[in-house]
């Protein structure tokens, strides 16, 4: 799902990881895409691909979040009402929702076909520094604002991918 707006982005994070697991999503992944880097928009459908790359262009950031939800048994009504849910309570831009329905083994395993597309274009071995940070609920609009408005978005080209993975303390 694509969002425009980092408030609205954020709290439907938060929301997500405090729903029930029963009923709820099993995994929330955020990832920004900004205009002065690589907008890979290959994760999208094709027919989608280049209104992706519009609305990167338009609004300097756009907020993809990523969610899953594990299943054995797709006729279960879980999976479904999971989805329903979602596309009801979520803040994110109308028409830019894209599902894709994986193996288990091929969802763990997707940053290993990144890897190996790297490999083969000889980028792998560039440095891309890696950096974990938890940032406070209280401070991550200021974070958002400090380091990527402030100092990421006014880079000439920003390389690499930015990921913000919600967490619940008590868990």
């Amino acid at each position: 799902m694509l969002y425009s707006d980092f408030t609205a982005f954020t709290k439907d994070q938060e929301s997500l990881i405090s729903m029930d697991n029963d009923t709820g999503i099993d995994y929330v992944e955020g990832q920004l895409l900004m205009s002065n880097g690589i907008v890979d928009t290959s994760f999208f459908p094709p027919s989608d691909q280049s209104k992706v790359a519009d609305l990167v262009k338009n609004h300097s950031i756009i907020y993809v979040l990523e969610v899953a939800k594990y299943y054995d048994d797709p006729t279960v009504p879980t999976t479904g009402q999971v989805i329903d849910k979602l596309t009801k309570t979520l803040s994110y831009l109308p028409g830019f929702i894209s599902m894709h329905d994986v193996l288990y083994f091929d969802f763990l395993n997707r940053v290993q076909v990144e890897e190996d597309k790297l490999r083969s274009l000889a980028l792998w071995e560039v440095p891309h520094p890696w950096l974990n940070l938890y940032v406070p609920k209280t401070q991550i609009l200021d974070f958002h604002n400090g380091v990527v408005k402030d100092i990421l978005l006014k880079q000439n080209s920003t390389s690499g991918v930015a990921l913000f993975y919600p967490t619940n303390r008590n868990k």
